[in-house]
This record gives structure tokens, C-alpha cells and sequence, in this order.
């Protein structure tokens, strides 16, 4: 499967990460801290700057196993649509199925430091 169709003219194709983690918190921590925070400052020489979300984050139900198709139907709704349940970021987290919004806080610090 080629995710994304390539994505962009001229494009090698886009490089696809699907992870699970049980809380956004901790996903947060991973993301804009150590290593990876390092690899985050660095984008900018690294990749092209995306027009468009490139990233979606969802609630994923237990013993399912997302594809990298769903991946891509998230990325593409979220594009299309403001952020939701079914797809949302880290600016706008949607709260886990039984939790209330009041559960769900929108930080600065979980924005990109870099």
C-alpha cells in the first residue's frame, strides 16, 4: 500500500506512525520532551512544511487494531472538519469514551516547544 497516495507532487510518499498509548498525557510527555523533542526542533531542515494536518490523534476502542487506511481517513476528516472525537490534536483533545469534557484540558505545554 503507498499511505496517502503520495500525498504530495514530487513526493517520496509520507512516513506513516501508528502508536497506541492509554493516555494523551503520556503521549504529550513522549512527544515534546527528550530525544524525539531534539528530533522535533529539527523538522523544519528535515521535512517540507505541510499546508495541512499531517497528524490525528483518536480514541482507539480496546483489542482494535487501527490500519494505516484509517490512519489515513482520520488525517483526511480531520483536513476537512474542525477537530472531533474521531479526530483531533493535541490544541483540541477530545475526551475518551466515558469521560466528560471537563476531563480533558487543552495545555500549552503540550504545544510543539520546538
Amino acid at each position: 500500500m503507498n499511505a496517502f497516495g503520495g500525498d504530495v507532487a514530487g513526493s517520496h510518499g509520507v512516513i506513516v506512525n501508528l502508536t497506541m498509548w492509554s493516555l494523551v498525557e503520556s503521549l504529550a510527555g513522549f512527544v515534546f520532551s527528550g530525544r524525539h523533542l531534539e528530533i522535533m526542533r529539527q523538522r523544519r531542515q528535515r521535512f517540507h512544511q505541510a499546508a495541512e494536518a499531517t497528524t490525528a490523534q483518536w480514541w482507539v476502542p480496546g483489542g482494535h487494531r487501527p490500519s494505516t487506511d484509517e490512519a489515513e481517513d482520520r488525517v483526511r476528516q480531520l483536513r476537512r472538519y474542525v477537530p472531533s472525537a474521531g479526530s483531533c490534536t493535541f490544541r483540541k483533545p477530545f475526551p475518551a469514551p466515558g469521560q466528560t469534557a471537563a476531563d480533558v484540558h487543552s495545555r500549552d505545554d503540550w504545544l510543539c516547544p520546538a
